[in-house]
């Protein structure tokens, strides 16, 4: 029955990290399975107590000769209020399986309109009318891989193999890789599904070129969004006006490495010599700027994503982000732990009918932090602990050196801000904490003791 109706058993439980169809698709085969099992295994049971029942019915027969048919007689009274009983509690058992079903499928459901409501995973802000089939391979998302045939460089690899072969052995393999290559050429066979989408994809990325349109991945979300390039550009460059960063004529990078060679070599008392010949980047490269959409917010502005892994420094911003961690300048007095703090902390909360609950976001942080005031703050924190004039004078020059080269490119231009803090540097979080910290022991902190907050 559970078969027929499609239930699931409450004794089979199979689960998977992943929330996709695939995954979803995967449980629902290995639950069948489970139940082909579980029948498989009920059938051989059955038979062996058919089995024993004959064999019984055989032994009672000779034994109790012709009084055997009236002692069966006698049972069946009690046999048929045995089975009644049985079959109740199937019949109940399948009803709650068949109510919790009910109740799953609702639910899921549910959370599957209301996700796609809340969040669609392609937003089309263009003109442009897509298919759905189009829509359908855009719905899988950017990492889904369409299966394709035989790997081409399979000949060159195999022939790549062989030559590291013995000589005399070479022609051998080569005539069997020759006959297993042709065979698998043969027999293999795409799937047409698969040969459909790989269509419909070339298809796609033709329509998007010839429109010029591009795909930019959505801010705090999975989404896919669809935008014309020109539209594109013209939020970069609204988020570039609206922070003053300036286009710079060439590119820095080769000036930046020597800046960073010179700093590191003049720093003795932070970086001791092994580990300064480390933290030169080998062939640097101007970061990149990226941008991602906020859908979720009004005229959707892009939220910038800067890859600074290539640049000049990366190594060195690590190496300090690292020293200054260890240094363990910051005192972390408003900072939550994590939620169960928080919690906590609520429980003690008096709140009073006349106070309100506001929240203060700082927009574009990175960019607007003053690069200055990030200094004096570490200044603050290092001489608070009790570092030597010498340490506070090293690490002062690595931190301006390492704020001072916050530029990236955008379409093969340079752009420089004037303020903050490099995006995508490990060091960045660390400049933010300094500076909003130090904001928080001298004001906040004063406030809330006077009772002006």
């Amino acid at each position: 029955m559970c078969k027929a109706k499609r239930l699931q058993p409450s004794y089979i439980s199979i689960r998977l990290a992943g929330k996709t169809s695939r995954d979803n698709k995967t449980i629902q085969q290995a639950v069948v399975y489970r139940i082909n099992q579980e029948l498989r295994f009920l059938y051989k049971k059955k038979q062996h107590l058919n089995r024993q029942l004959y064999w019984a019915h055989l032994e009672g027969a000779y034994t109790y000769k012709g009084m055997w048919q009236h002692a069966l007689a006698g049972k069946e009274d009690e046999q048929s209020h045995i089975m009644k009983l049985k079959y109740k509690n199937l019949t109940e058992k399948m009803e709650r399986l068949q109510k919790d079903n009910n109740r799953h499928n609702y639910n899921k459901q549910w959370h599957n309109n209301r996700s796609h409501k809340m969040q669609p995973k392609v937003i089309n802000l263009t003109n442009m009318q897509l298919t759905t089939e189009q829509l359908n391979i855009l719905n899988k998302g950017p990492q889904y891989a369409i299966e394709t045939n035989l790997n081409t460089n399979i000949i060159a690899q195999t022939e790549n193999s062989i030559k590291h072969m013995d000589q005399k052995w070479q022609n051998m393999y080569r005539m069997q890789s020759a006959k297993l290559i042709k065979r698998i050429k043969v027999e293999q066979k795409q799937n047409p599904l698969h040969k459909q989408q790989y269509v419909e994809m070339t298809r796609l990325r033709n329509k998007l070129k010839d429109n010029n349109i591009v795909i930019m991945k959505a801010d705090k979300s999975k989404a896919l969004v669809l935008i014309d390039k020109p539209q594109c550009i013209e939020k970069v460059n609204n988020f570039l006006e609206d922070n003053n960063i300036t286009k710079i004529q060439t590119d820095p990078t080769t000036s930046f490495q020597k800046q960073v060679q010179n700093t590191t070599k003049n720093s003795q008392l932070i970086i001791n010599k092994i580990t300064r010949k480390f933290l030169t980047q080998m062939q640097p490269k101007a970061p990149v700027l990226n941008a991602l959409i906020k859908t979720h917010k009004p005229n959707m502005p892009i939220r910038p994503v800067v890859k600074n892994t290539q640049a000049p420094t990366h190594k060195l911003a690590r190496h300090i982000n690292k020293t200054l961690y260890n240094w363990q300048l910051l005192t972390n007095t408003f900072n939550a732990i994590n939620s169960i703090q928080i919690a906590q902390d609520l429980k003690h909360l008096e709140i009073k009918p006349s106070y309100r609950i506001i929240t203060l976001d700082i927009k574009d942080l990175y960019s607007n932090l003053p690069t200055q005031g990030i200094l004096e703050a570490a200044k603050y924190w290092m001489e608070l602990k009790g570092k030597s004039k010498g340490q506070i004078n090293e690490m002062t020059a690595n931190l301006d050196t390492i704020m001072l080269q916050n530029y990236y490119t955008y379409n093969d231009v340079f752009y420089k801000p004037q303020e903050g803090v490099a995006m995508g540097s490990p060091l960045s979080g660390t400049l933010a904490e300094l500076y909003l910290q130090k904001l928080e022991k001298l004001h906040i902190k004063h406030s809330l003791e006077t009772g002006v907050l």
